[in-house]
């Protein structure tokens, strides 16, 4: 792995911040990569040439000139509007980019039974501080007051020796990205009483397992946010007897959804799911 944490770092406690204001949480970020030192790492399903991509690319492009090393980790079908030029004068910049598979993969694994699978992770490591949550970089996540779309999404920010462990997952896709089967999970060593947690798109889901755990476990609320609810009848069943139990459990969902058939899908149960006692 490259670029270790230096100083006291990777002794230092480890803590996190939740960001819910993505103006905010794009400032931040492009803040730190302008001061960074020693690495900038970005992996992200959606990286758009717009006007918070382009701030992106400078900064991405200013930290390579002053000997920072740069990488982009991005998804060809999350970025399948995004013109290749981007990429490409990214790199004759300095910044090392690559791909995440290709698109055609995706239709080669269907012809053959056997679905490529996309990354749609999220992660930054600038020197000493990492973010993961579900902002992307494109003017849709870009507040309204700024020209952007004011969608909304939740982000955090972690320090200490945690982010070592976001170095060590982002360090796995990167070398992942170009390999026949290319993404496993990953599960981080518990710090502080946090612990970062990735899944590969298999049927066993090691983020569902710990959403299961964690509500069987819940004696007082179950409170959740989801761009895209349509739960597994597991984690559906999970949330029923939670209330049954006396738990307080909150849904919310998007009035309006860049997926409309996720949100078609989900609004037809809802009355159903209501009945059950989720408050939607």
């Amino acid at each position: 792995m490259s670029g270790g944490v230096q100083g006291t770092a990777v002794s230092a406690p480890s803590r996190m911040e939740v960001i819910g204001d993505m103006g905010a949480f794009a400032d931040r970020v492009l803040a730190e990569i302008g001061r960074a030192r020693r690495r900038v790492d970005i992996e992200c399903f959606i990286v758009r040439a717009d006007r918070l991509g382009g701030a992106l690319a400078r900064a991405l492009t200013a930290a390579a000139a002053r000997g920072v090393r740069c990488r982009l980790l991005y998804d060809p079908l999350g970025c399948r509007t995004t013109r290749r030029s981007y990429f490409t004068a990214l790199a004759e910049r300095g910044v090392e980019v690559r791909r995440f598979g290709w698109v055609g993969a995706l239709l080669l694994g269907r012809l053959l039974n056997r679905p490529a699978a996309r990354n749609h992770a999220r992660v930054i490591v600038v020197d000493d501080s990492a973010y993961t949550g579900g902002h992307a970089w494109g003017d849709e996540w870009w507040p309204t007051a700024r020209g952007g779309r004011g969608w909304h999404d939740v982000c955090c920010g972690v320090e200490g020796a945690i982010v070592e462990d976001f170095a060590t997952l982002f360090e796995q896709h990167w070398s992942q990205s170009n390999a026949a089967h290319p993404i496993g999970d990953y599960l981080g060593e518990s710090r502080d009483g946090l612990r970062l947690v990735s899944d590969a798109p298999v049927k066993e889901s090691v983020i569902l397992g710990r959403y299961l755990d964690a509500i069987a476990a819940a004696r007082r609320r179950v409170w959740l946010a989801n761009a895209y609810f349509f739960p597994p009848p597991s984690l559906r069943g999970a949330l029923v007897k939670a209330r049954a139990r006396g738990v307080d459990v909150k849904i919310v969902v998007p009035g309006i959804s860049d997926v409309p058939i996720v949100q078609y899908a989900a609004e037809a149960h809802y009355r159903r799911w209501m009945a059950a006692g989720l408050e939607i």
